[in-house]
């Protein structure tokens, strides 16, 4: 009796959903190699005013800045070019219940030119055509609280047929294509994330929509496996010999693949839903009194000083061409990031001198032990673990892991070159493993063996492949033959 209910539920979800899942496994191919296109705060930050060193004149209009920033807590801070003016500065600051945003001195307010601006410095090619886009669409799909539409669209006459969307309100990049790029995400991440605007501009609809299609998947391949467990074991029971109940055909081959390759399609499938949702507080209470901490640091500066050691600052990477600069708090360490044309650079101030940042493991002790506890713990990894890991390599080493015995058993990773920190308690840390983990096999010893990697994940998406085009065959027929049925009886 249960054996017809998931025959049921697998033979009714399989039809509805098979012809998705052989599009999301296709499109899971080319997200191996290419993604949804987007424009890096890197690359945003390398188009905009070059930071111009500061005369005298500068420095007071600095100065004074500086001298009307709140006099505690605040918690973000950046200093960068004037959209019209390079010599003239704005100054961003967050506490943590305002944010607002000071200029050296009364410039007007943002518009088309500073767009146009802005593109040209993106690229020196020339500009064909510039379209106002009022709604999302495929390339920019939702509004993001850093920005609202209109955008600007610059159509760049290039070889790569280039298009960049700047916002009108900021005069800043949102998203940057190319033909190539288009066509790769129409193949791949618009399918595979469901990345249609009309859709995904509706951020909770496009979200619950995943969840629903995802959990049904999730139902179905648990129907499907507990179908084939019970097939194989009444064909035991009854001749002690284990052989599929299928002779022939496509229900055959469904059967097979189902049974080699269903565990890991319901890997896939169950991980994609967990992309959506967090893990529950049930599963483990969080305190989050480390992360609490880590927020609630305060930027220190010198207003009397601060100016002078900007230009000094400017004046070191003057052949990169400076563009942002910004200031960071670890503990008691204090230290500024500079942004150029061509990368970025932690700098610190050590007695008179700015040097690069190099945390020494004291530093470190030090500082996980006033955040966390003097019972916390401090090592250096000089590899990849499973939760600071990139496949791609794009995470440095070495870094130093932190864990605190707090209840959250808080974990932190801080990279001493950078100051760069990743944060994991209980519950983040499962998620990893339920999401990245199950989703793209991102787990260490896999990491470390790109070959092994590469074998697992192209096995797992081609067994996928396979199972939901023989589901997709076996839909058809099932619909073909109701349809057939329907039509002989007519009158």
């Amino acid at each position: 009796m249960m054996s017809k209910f998931f025959f049921k539920i697998h033979r009714v979800l399989g039809s509805i959903l098979s012809l998705f899942f052989l599009i999301w496994f296709a499109s899971g191919f080319v997200m191996l190699f290419h993604t949804f296109p987007g424009m890096s705060k890197t690359d945003r930050i390398k188009t905009l005013q070059t930071l111009a060193s500061l005369d005298s004149i500068r420095i007071c209009r600095l100065d004074s800045l500086f001298s009307l920033l709140p006099s505690e807590g605040i918690t973000a801070l950046t200093l960068r070019s004037h959209h019209k003016e390079k010599g003239d500065y704005q100054l961003s600051w967050e506490t943590k219940g305002e944010k607002g945003t000071m200029g050296t001195r009364m410039l007007p307010s943002v518009d088309y030119t500073d767009a146009l601006a802005y593109a040209q410095r993106y690229s020196t090619a020339p500009i064909l055509r510039v379209d106002t886009i009022h709604e999302p669409d495929t390339w920019v799909p939702y509004k993001r609280d850093e920005y609202t539409f209109p955008i600007y669209r610059f159509f760049y006459a290039d070889s790569l047929h280039t298009e960049l969307s700047v916002a009108a309100q900021t005069a800043e990049g949102v998203q940057a294509t190319t033909r190539s790029s288009r066509f790769w995400a129409y193949m791949g991440a618009i399918p595979h994330w469901i990345y249609f605007s009309s859709l995904r501009q509706h951020r909770e609809l496009w979200s619950a929509s995943i969840i629903v299609i995802a959990a049904l998947g999730t139902l179905m391949c648990l129907a499907g496996i507990y179908i084939g467990v019970c097939s194989f074991w009444k064909s035991y029971s009854s001749s002690r010999v284990l052989k599929i109940p299928y002779k022939r055909g496509i229900y055959r081959w469904h059967h097979i693949l189902g049974f080699v390759f269903g565990l890991s399609v319901l890997s896939f499938i169950f991980s994609g839903m967990m992309s959506f949702r967090e893990v529950p507080q049930s599963v483990f209470s969080a305190d989050g009194s480390v992360i609490r901490k880590l927020e609630q640091q305060q930027i220190k500066i010198d207003k009397r000083q601060e100016s002078i050691w900007i230009d000094k600052l400017i004046r070191m990477y003057v052949n990169e061409q400076p563009k942002m600069i910004s200031w960071h708090t670890l503990g008691d360490i204090s230290y500024w990031e500079v942004f150029t044309a061509k990368g970025s650079y932690a700098i610190r101030l050590q007695g008179n001198n700015l040097v690069p940042l190099n945390l020494s493991e004291a530093e470190v002790t030090c500082f996980a032990h006033n955040l966390m506890g003097t019972d916390a713990s401090v090592k250096l990894l000089t590899h990849y673990d499973n939760y600071y890991i990139d496949r791609r390599g794009g995470l440095l080493l070495p870094v130093y892991l932190l864990e605190g015995k707090d209840a959250d058993l808080s974990s932190l990773y801080l990279q001493p070159y950078t100051g760069e920190l990743k944060y994991y308690d209980e519950n983040s840390r499962l998620y990893r493993i339920l999401y990245q983990g199950l989703h793209s096999l991102i787990f260490a010893p896999l990491i470390a063996r790109p070959w092994l990697w590469w074998v697992l994940i192209l096995l797992c998406l081609t067994g996928g492949l396979l199972l939901s085009y023989t589901s997709v065959v076996l839909s058809l027929r099932k619909i073909f033959r109701k349809w057939r049925k329907t039509s002989r009886n007519r009158p």
